[in-house]
């Protein structure tokens, strides 16, 4: 799999925007391309979430299961699981829905 990332900084209020590319082992067919702007200081609540747990979170909330969400990131799933782990830790939730709720709609 080949992965390219770019990311711009300096946007207006300190945030960053990345932007990945990824594509498939033999076709050399884009296989995703994902985005994600992370909020620079005062500009909205990461809810004390990473950049990354965000976005596993961004991910998590189209219901994609561990595996989906590690191929799109390029990691493995056991690490999107402890992702999910800290991701609940931090909000004080049990379960997906509910840390999705709690971040992307209140």
């Amino acid at each position: 799999m080949i992965y390219f990332a770019l990311a711009a900084t300096g946007l207006k209020g300190g945030s960053r925007l990345l932007i990945r590319m990824v594509w498939g082992p033999t076709t050399g067919e884009q296989a995703a391309l994902v985005l994600s702007e992370t909020p620079g200081k005062g500009n909205g609540s990461s809810n004390g979430l990473t950049a990354r747990e965000r976005e596993v979170l961004a991910h998590a909330s189209k219901g994609q299961t561990a595996a989906e969400i590690a191929d799109a990131l390029c990691i493995s799933r056991r690490t999107v699981e402890k992702h999910l782990e800290h991701i609940y830790d931090k909000l004080d939730v049990e379960s997906r829905v509910a840390a999705v709720t709690r971040v992307f709609l209140s």
